[in-house]
């Protein structure tokens, strides 16, 4: 029964270290550049230009080139 005590009370210690440390591991975004998880929190028709790809795939874009393509 000890047995039973000394390993639950084991698994809820790492499960809260875990929990607490959980910051430490988490991807920080410095850069202003967030994962899709942000475009979901975005309202409805507010995204005129969606890049998805490597941080080189928006470097060819000309945004003052938009309006011409758009006439």
């Amino acid at each position: 029964m000890k047995n039973i005590f000394k390993m639950t009370g084991f698994c809820l210690l790492l499960v809260v270290i875990l929990w607490k440390t959980d910051r430490i591991f988490e991807v920080k975004y410095g850069d202003g550049i967030y994962g899709m998880t942000k475009f979901y929190d975005l309202e409805d028709h507010t995204v005129d230009t969606l890049v998805l790809g490597s941080s080189h795939a928006f470097e060819d874009l000309i945004p003052e080139s938009y309006g011409k393509i758009m006439e």
